[in-house]
């Protein structure tokens, strides 16, 4: 049953394998799996990210895209704001906040952000 909101970040450029990788850490992490996911979500900057399109399709989902304004929206939810993260792309957070950013106001921080090799993930679920 897809239950959860992914919320993907990588570096320009990372190979599928790492974006995956995280993803499934994070999933792991949270005891579900990629039939769980209802939606992948990261910023917007990212929607040519050919990683985060291929694990998109691969586990046929949308991939939802928020501007950095709605992401910062959500910095009093996060669990790792980062200032380097605001520095480079206007928000304090993009896997975690685009996870909950999905989930809306009832929706919780299942786990917080998972960093890889070039690439982190967060979960996030419905109450």
């Amino acid at each position: 049953m897809k239950q959860v909101a992914l919320g993907l970040g990588c570096d320009r450029g990372c190979a599928v394998a790492a974006v995956e990788a995280a993803a499934r850490a994070a999933l792991d992490k949270a005891a579900l799996s990629p039939k769980d996911v209802a939606v992948i979500a990261t910023i917007d900057v990212k929607a040519d990210e050919d990683a985060l399109c291929h694990l998109a399709r691969a586990w046929g989902v949308e991939l939802r895209l928020f501007d950095a304004p709605t992401l910062e929206a959500e910095t009093p939810r996060l669990d790792t704001p980062s200032d380097r993260v605001f520095a480079l792309m206007g928000c304090h957070g993009i896997a975690e906040a685009a996870a909950l950013a999905c989930v809306g106001a009832d929706g919780i921080l299942l786990v917080a952000k998972i960093k890889g090799q070039n690439a982190t993930a967060a979960v996030a679920g419905w109450l």
